[in-house]
Formats: structure tokens, C-alpha cells, sequence
């Protein structure tokens, strides 16, 4: 079984944390994909469309 402590630790980002995304994609990634794995969908949503994409821009 994975901890959530494991999760953390990898390259799996668990916190809406801008910066950690930021850092994700400029490892050197070519394609960098985003998703939320609980309920508040609608709330990720807003977080990609009024921080997340406009910083990877």
C-alpha cells in the first residue's frame, strides 16, 4: 500500500501550491498533465484558470 506520506514524497504534487506546479514544468518536461483525484473538481478548475495556466503562459 502507498502512504500518503509516499505521495507526498514523490513526483506527485498533493498541494495547491503554484510554485510546485511552476517547478514541475520547468524540470524540463515536454507534456506536464493536471488533475485532482478528490471531489472539489470545480475548485481545481478555478485554480488552473486564474493561476495555474496563466503562469505557465
Amino acid at each position: 500500500m502507498v502512504s500518503a506520506e509516499d505521495v507526498r514524497e514523490g513526483s506527485i504534487i498533493t498541494d495547491p501550491d503554484l510554485d510546485a506546479y511552476i517547478e514541475s514544468v520547468d524540470a524540463g518536461y515536454d507534456h506536464a498533465y493536471f488533475h485532482r483525484v478528490d471531489p472539489d473538481q470545480e475548485g481545481f478548475f478555478g485554480f488552473a484558470e486564474e493561476e495555474l495556466l496563466p503562469a505557465l503562459r
